[in-house]
């Protein structure tokens, strides 16, 4: 992983430094300008690598109208930068990167730069179909055409080593209080820098494995959502850097322990109310929040093509681990893929649904659009729930599991992108340009992985009938 790395002459200064209303809000366009150096345009790529180009503020008319990039640069795989066979877009032609001025943030872990957010557009101004950013508001938008406001949070964990002998800060267990408080001058400092940038964080504790800890933030709009989750990684290695510590977000950073996953919180609203719960439906679920559910549900092992990008995220994703391995729903089951609360006499109704078949590979974009197609689709089709799954389904026989109607989501990439490239619910709503991309962009990440492993290993590992197939056009 990719770290930011930031130099010690500033280090002692942002330890130091006091939060002030500056540094609590967004900036505007002007103020970027006058108080940075740069100003770096953010953009996620397909393969979830986070980019920038950085635009210098000592030329304050240049580039009005976007940043010229190459047509072809959203497909890059994350192990190599070369656009792959199947590619919608390639080496010819130049899209824009527009900047969006509605969020400025100082990024204190990377003193001089402002970060901002950007959308990709065709120059005669129409959106580009491959942004997964775009992608995402529009299928916001679409969600509002039914009278829903979409908000969600992203629940982030992480794991945490010394940078200079590369082992974890702790061998904690679950909610250890000494675990904490190792890491606590890290801990509070990315906290008061999250809120800086208009991340609210929202609960902390240890987690399960070595170093491991878990930092949740409150939830908001769907689109902010996604930019948070992308600016939370952004300043974690930044801080991390600032403490000799460096942080990874690999699923299954130690084989034998828990893995490390991004679970999602979606909410509906309505004319401004909680539209997810009603008091006179079935499991105090509105008709819709049941809808959504089942939509979700339906097209969940494609999803995971999307919300779990690697090899190494399938070694997550096992029973009796917390991490979803089946496409069950339930009512506060840790084993369902999909969780709601459970109600209580006197107590508040559902809000939300838990997502747990996600983690940090994912681009955070085209995981929730994919979630709201799959959501408004339910909806769409008045789609119904099976019972709620409140055992662990993995103990259950496949007599017991029919009853619940549920079955192991995928146990490999390869079998989550075969899903995922049949799926049409999720091809119409990203459009063929984004869904080939994605498809040709995620199977030559896989071939670079298998031929590097190859390499240092010497071992020739078998590969399946796709990444066979990828391996035959490239060569």
């Amino acid at each position: 992983e990719v770290l930011g790395r930031c130099s010690s002459e500033h280090t002692g200064t942002r330890l130091l430094r006091k939060l002030d209303n500056n540094h609590m809000r967004s900036l505007s366009k002007e103020e970027a300008y006058a108080e940075s150096t740069f100003i770096r345009v953010l953009w996620t790529d397909l393969s979830n690598v986070v980019r920038s180009r950085a635009i210098s503020t000592a030329l304050p008319e240049a580039f009005r109208d976007g940043i010229p990039i190459v047509l072809g640069l959203l497909s890059l795989p994350n192990m190599k930068d070369c656009i792959p066979d199947g590619a919608a877009y390639g080496a010819t032609g130049e899209m824009l990167l527009v900047p969006q001025w509605d969020r400025i943030v100082k990024a204190r872990w990377c003193p001089g730069h402002v970060f901002c957010f950007g959308n990709f557009k065709f120059q005669s101004g129409e959106t580009f179909p491959v942004c997964p950013r775009s992608f995402l508001s529009r299928m916001r938008d679409e969600m509002a055409k039914l009278g829903f406001t979409v908000e969600a949070a992203y629940e982030p964990e992480f794991c945490l080593v010394h940078k200079d002998t590369g082992k974890p800060t702790d061998k904690g267990k679950y909610c250890e209080s000494l675990a904490m408080t190792t890491v606590a001058p890290f801990i509070n400092e990315f906290s008061d820098i999250l809120k800086e940038i208009g991340i609210t964080p929202r609960m902390y504790h240890a987690e399960c494995a070595d170093g491991q800890h878990e930092l949740s933030v409150q939830h908001t709009e769907v689109l902010a959502a996604a930019d948070n989750h992308v600016l939370f990684r952004q300043a974690c290695h930044g801080v991390a850097a600032m403490h000799n510590l460096e942080v990874s977000f690999l699923p299954k950073p130690y084989p034998e322990q828990a893995g490390t996953g991004a679970h999602i919180h979606i909410s509906l609203n309505k004319d401004g109310k909680n539209a997810f719960g009603d008091h006179q439906g079935e499991y105090k679920l509105s008709s819709a929040g049941h809808q959504f559910i089942a939509g979700i549900r339906q097209h969940l092992a494609s999803i995971c093509a999307v919300s779990m990008t690697t090899k190494n995220s399938y070694t997550r994703v096992q029973p009796h681990a917390w991490a979803a391995a089946y496409d069950c729903w339930s009512l506060d089951n840790r084993e369902a893929a999909l969780r709601t609360q459970q109600y209580f006499p006197g107590g508040p109704l559902p809000t939300n649904v838990e997502l747990k078949a996600s983690d940090h590979t994912g681009n955070p974009y085209l995981v929730l659009g994919c979630v709201l197609a799959a959501g408004k689709s339910g909806i769409d089709q008045k789609l119904s729930l099976p019972p709620p799954c409140q055992e662990d389904p993995g103990y259950m026989t496949d007599a017991q599991r029919a009853e619940f109607k549920t079955q192991r989501l995928p146990q490999s990439l390869e079998q989550a992108l075969d899903m995922f490239e049949q799926d049409d619910v999720l091809k119409t709503a990203m459009g063929n340009d984004l869904h080939k991309t994605y498809l040709g962009m995620v199977a030559r990440c896989c071939l670079f992985f298998f031929e590097f492993i190859q390499q240092r290993s010497g071992l020739n590992w078998h590969i399946g009938p796709r990444l066979k197939k990828t391996q035959n056009e490239k060569n």
